[in-house]
Formats: structure tokens, sequence, C-alpha cells
């Protein structure tokens, strides 16, 4: 493999892992969700469910830096990245009125997922770099 298409592979996985994990930002602050996902949260419970969301959000972007450059961790961490977007696009399909916000997150995961897939083949090429 080329040192340039290892060190794309690398890029994609933290850039995507950064902004993947950028909502954590948010876990503990509801007007940052509010901004975020253009909704307004008036439920406790639906907020905490929301924040930990964030929370979650926030490990499974750190995985994903942290397999960028730990090759024995990489194909895990893209096919739990993987799973989880094309599982939040699959729940998101089945509900009506998505805000701007959530349509935004949606492209957002479909790209990555796309991006995550190029890196896993390049990487499945030479997995010991």
């Amino acid at each position: 493999m080329s040192k340039l298409s290892r060190n794309t592979a690398v890029a994609i996985l933290v850039i995507i892992g950064m902004i993947t994990a950028s909502p954590v930002i948010t876990a503990f602050n509801s007007n940052g969700i509010t901004s975020l996902y253009n909704i307004a949260l008036e439920d406790d419970a639906v907020l905490l469910l929301v924040r930990h969301r964030q929370a979650m959000l926030g490990v499974l972007g750190a995985a994903l830096v942290y397999g960028a450059f730990f090759y024995h961790l990489r194909m895990m961490v893209i096919i739990a990245a993987v799973v989880s977007k094309l599982a939040f696009i699959g729940l998101c399909i089945t509900t009506p009125d998505l805000t701007q916000g959530i349509q935004r997150i949606i492209y957002f995961d479909a790209v990555s997922i796309v991006l995550l897939l190029i890196a896993a083949v390049i990487f499945r090429r030479s997995p010991s770099v």
C-alpha cells in the first residue's frame, strides 16, 4: 500500500472520528442540543437520553481516532461505526418530519459510511501499517 493511501485512510478515520465525537460537547448543555438538532427538549427523561447519545458519540468518535493509529482495532472500530451510522439512518427512514438538524446528520452519516468503507478497503490491503 502506498504511503499516500495509508495516510488518506488514517485521515478519514481521524476526521470522521473528530466530527462524530464533537456532539459530546453538548452532553452537559441542553441549549447546545437544541441548536444542534433544531429541536426543543421539554421532557427531562428525553433530554437525559439525548445527552447519553451525545456521550456515546464521543466514545465512538474517540475509538475511530484511536483506531486510526492502532491497526489491531481498526476493522472492529470501522464496523462498529458503520453499524451505528446505518442504524441511525434506518431509524430516520421510519420517522416522519425530521428537522433540518437531523437531516444534516443523516447526510454526514451516509458520507461517513462511504468513506469508512473506503478506509477499510485500504487498511485491508495492508492491515499492519
